[in-house]
């Protein structure tokens, strides 16, 4: 197994109600967290070894999802390309 498939293969994402995001600690986080095209919703993704700590308090969560389950959904026509991304500095 390659570098990037192992990296891969511990990232967990979860789907979130968007305007929660004021609820997230982004230092728990891997990248920026990416919003559907209405923006309704928002993805996270974080290293599966380590246990995020703010989840309790967004009522509004899907997953977690693997790699493969999360490019699926993704792949849906509420996920395409949207542009709206919330980047944040670690």
């Amino acid at each position: 197994m390659n570098e990037k498939n192992k990296i891969l293969e511990n990232r967990q994402y979860l789907i979130i109600d968007a305007s929660k995001l004021n609820f997230v600690k982004f230092d728990e986080l891997v990248g920026a967290a990416r919003k559907n095209n209405d923006e309704t919703e928002a993805i996270i993704k974080w290293d599966s070894q380590r246990n995020l700590s703010f989840t309790g308090h967004i009522p509004f969560i899907k997953g977690p999802y693997d790699n493969s389950e999360i490019l699926n959904i993704t792949s849906g026509s509420n996920w395409q390309y949207s542009g709206a991304y919330v980047s944040f500095n670690v």
